[in-house]
């Protein structure tokens, strides 16, 4: 598929003419632009001047419309429209990520004509496609839905009305988190105390003449009966209402009777699983975020998801990735919280990154953009088509922006425990980890440096390997401190495994048709091992100019295991969440001088009998290669090392009772 792309949206060729700079300027009489404060701001004269040139520009056959106020106002040339201080964003069902795109020549990742369809619901038949056909939506693998599919989610008006017609009186009155995973006798069972209870509650109310049982609450023999009973209808009712919401979305089956009614029972608990997804929340409960969710009105919901597409869009334009996260302010588009609250949270509550901290810049512009476009409601959405380009006025950039930026990187790797996690008699050690790791990047400008992202990510722990006659033994994954650079960012990374990895670990079984090779972990694929970009941890040996880059196994990637990311721990890498790893590698080409190196070519094979089939497991690429020149620096901190093991410890390093004890730990 063929991506079309317009011109850079900010020329930095022309970031002086456009009054980029670092103090408020003043205007064409010397004095100062009124609600200019401190910080980067254009002015007045130099606009009107730009506005003038941008007029008397060449002309050409490829105007792009240009949006104010929630109407197209003219056409411009895409170079005057950028030259008056517009911004132009892809709109187009054809967009794909900055890292995705590759440039001209051949020279371009093969998995972007994937991930556009993808964005578009398009799958193929092959099994390469079996788990997208599962996981159906892509927001938290960091692949937006394009303008076309939230179109026509919003025109659903079967699926609204069925989301409508539920009472939703059971959601609304619950005051707990419902454990998802509670069994199910222990759940039948109060389905079956529910009904004697409320049998008995009538008969009472009856026998004292009250016309309903709600009338039971404040007595003495029967009130505690009663809010027992309550408490448990409004569980099973809560579900019930989940359950239904669920099949509105068409994703349970409402004309079987595979989900029990009232029960948090697989098919339901896969179906929520599902609905998390659609709405990008990260968590596995029934509980607090999942209720509100369900009790908003579903043509929000939509507008909120179409929110976050457009601000995806608006983040490739503008070259932003301060999104509020390293000054713990976070902004509104529209008066709307577009993130889960996993996204919201801080690596360390309260503590800021040190350093000045980058304001949310990402949501002003996505609200100027929504504003410009007119896209303020649901309605307002759907009255109109905009074309697949537009040009619209955006809050400026900040002064520290540039072609060239001089950045760099921490890995606070947090609170760390060499120590083995189990005693010895087996039981599990209390490890507790106050201080998560974390990932700041900082953007030196005029003799200070400024915090621009601050997530949280992960490092090593206690893992599972098989080693010694394949049996399978803890092993402690590190992940080294010191200094490190980013040098090679890698789009579509591919995962090669190593050659004592089992044959059962190649393979997954494909309904009806055997087993198929396991290419969603290999790679290309939103769910790989390394997620759809990474950033490879070179340590650098050597004097300048005959430096030795050295590749210890260790990156910064994207990871498809959205929901352990804010608590779990890596083989050793730094996982963020593929949509933030994508917006990272993309500031990272918009500000960083680098070359596209293209393909990395690779030569692997592996021949394998399963089940009585030939396999063949095959690359001919590890992914596609950008170089940064020169390369940024990455300091990854030794932390706070807890509990009595100051370095790593090794299998070797532990007895053979403990090997023996805790082989195949799951």
């Amino acid at each position: 598929m063929k991506i079309k792309r317009g011109p850079r949206a900010f020329p930095w060729a022309a970031a002086a003419a456009l009054a980029f700079l670092g103090a408020c300027e003043t205007g064409g009489s010397g004095t100062k632009v009124a609600g200019c404060d401190a910080g980067p701001c254009a002015t007045t004269a130099v606009q009107t001047t730009v506005e003038r040139a941008a007029q008397n520009a060449v002309k050409c056959n490829d105007r792009v419309p240009v949006y104010e106020g929630g109407a197209k106002i003219g056409d411009m040339c895409p170079e005057a429209a950028l030259l008056a201080g517009h911004t132009l964003l892809d709109l187009s069902d054809d967009f794909v990520p900055h890292v995705l795109r590759g440039e001209g020549d051949g020279k371009v990742p093969s998995y972007n004509g994937i991930y556009a369809k993808l964005a578009n619901e398009e799958f193929g038949e092959d099994a390469d496609w079996d788990r997208a056909k599962i996981d159906r939506y892509f927001e938290l693998y960091g692949v937006f839905p394009t303008l076309s599919v939230m179109r026509k989610r919003l025109r659903d008006e079967k699926r609204h009305k069925c989301h409508d017609a539920v009472s939703d009186e059971g959601l609304a009155n619950l005051d707990e988190e419902l454990n998802t995973w509670r069994p199910l006798e222990e759940q039948q069972k109060e389905a079956g105390e529910v009904r004697g209870l409320g049998a008995l509650l009538k008969m009472a109310a009856g026998a004292l003449k009250l016309d309903s049982i709600d009338k039971l609450d404040k007595s003495k023999t029967y009130g505690a009966r009663y809010r027992h009973y309550k408490r448990l209808k409004t569980r099973g009712q809560a579900v019930t209402e989940l359950q239904e919401h669920l099949k509105c979305e068409g994703l349970l089956d409402s004309s079987s009777n595979r989900a029990m009614k009232g029960i948090l029972d697989r098919p339901t608990i896969t179906a929520m699983q599902t609905y998390h997804r659609r709405h990008m929340l990260v968590t596995w409960q029934l509980d607090e975020e999942t209720r509100t969710t369900l009790l908003t009105n579903s043509r929000e919901l939509d507008f909120r998801t179409l929110l976050r597409t457009l601000r995806e869009r608006v983040i490739d334009a503008t070259g932003l990735i301060e999104d509020g996260t390293a000054s713990g302010e976070r902004g509104k588009v529209l008066g709307r919280s577009l993130d889960a609250r996993a996204f919201l949270a801080s690596p360390r509550p309260g503590e800021e990154a040190s350093g000045e901290g980058a304001p949310d810049l990402i949501s002003g512009a996505t609200d100027a953009a929504a504003r410009a476009l007119g896209w303020i409601n649901p309605r307002a959405f759907l009255k109109q088509r905009v074309p697949d380009r537009v040009a619209v006025k955006l809050p400026p950039r900040p002064a520290y922006h540039g072609e060239h930026m001089e950045l760099r990187a921490v890995v606070d790797r947090g609170d760390v425990w060499y120590d083995f996690p189990y005693s010895h008699t087996g039981d599990r050690r209390l490890q507790l980890v106050e201080n998560r790791p974390a990932i700041t990047l900082y953007a030196e400008h005029e003799g200070r440096e400024i915090a621009l992202v601050r997530w949280p990510t992960t490092i090593g722990g206690w893992q599972p390997e098989r080693i010694e006659n394949g049996r399978i033994y803890l092993v402690y994954k590190d992940s080294p401190a010191g200094p490190r650079v980013w040098r090679d960012i890698i789009a579509e990374p591919r995962w090669i495994p190593p050659e004592n990895t089992p044959e059962r670990d190649l393979v997954r079984p494909r309904y009806g048709e055997g087993w198929a090779l396991k290419n969603d972990t290999f790679g290309p694929h939103y769910a790989s091992a390394y997620g759809l970009v990474m950033m490879v941890h070179h340590r650098v040996d050597g004097k300048p100019g005959k430096e030795r880059y050295t590749d210890q196994g260790i990156r910064t990637h994207g990871s498809a295991s959205y929901d352990s990311i804010l608590q779990g721990e890596s083989h050793g890498c730094h996982r963020l969440h593929n949509h933030r790893a994508l917006r990272l590698s993309a500031f990272l080409l918009e500000h960083r001088h680098h070359q596209v190196r293209g393909s990395i070519p690779v030569g692997y094979s592996r021949y394998f009998e399963w089940r009585g089939k030939n396999k063949k497991l095959e690359f001919e690429s590890r992914g596609f290669r950008y170089e940064l020149t020169p390369p940024v620096p990455v300091e990854v901190t030794r932390g706070r090392v807890m509990g009595q093991a100051m370095a790593p410890l090794y299998p070797q390093k532990l007895t053979a009772e403990l090997r023996e004890r805790y082989a195949n730990p799951g």
